[in-house]
């Protein structure tokens, strides 16, 4: 039981259990609840001014199912940075990948994010089987202009 100030017996809330507050009630939120949807708003509302924000301008339509399925995953890979530069790439050269560029591309999109931003940047070694001609293309074009919107 938590004890008042000198003198006065200790408070009591309605359910019977000490209070630190001299009388019972409900305590306020101080506004914070009415603050959030005005602070999100502004918040929202400066992310979407951003141009970075956009994701993919290309349409998917005209594609066979399996460039639309990689042109979904290279564009949701989880980690934005990746998403950017990787999903960026894809709506570049999708439709000009021949089959076998197409079967590399697709190993190379399930390689860990911190392995490929690595390998992208410049930054780690890259084992002989991500080692490939899309690799190459996707380096070029990330540090070429056609990565940047």
């Amino acid at each position: 039981m938590s004890h008042g100030p000198p003198g006065q017996a200790p408070v009591v809330t309605k359910t019977g259990s000490p209070s630190i507050y001299l009388t019972p009630g409900r305590v306020r939120a101080f506004a914070v609840a009415r603050m959030i949807p005005e602070k999100w708003l502004r918040f929202s509302e400066r992310i979407m001014r951003h141009e970075w924000d956009k994701m993919t301008e290309r349409s998917s339509e005209g594609l066979d199912a399996r460039r639309k399925r990689l042109l979904f995953r290279a564009w949701r890979r989880g980690v934005r940075e990746t998403d950017l530069i990787v999903g960026r790439f894809a709506d570049a050269y999708i439709e000009k990948l021949d089959a076998g560029e197409l079967d590399e591309f697709e190993k190379l999109i399930e390689a860990s994010n911190a392995d490929l931003y690595a390998w992208i940047a410049g930054g780690g070694a890259v084992p002989g089987e991500y080692d490939t001609t899309v690799l190459s293309k996707l380096r070029m074009f990330h540090h070429s202009a056609g990565a940047k919107r």
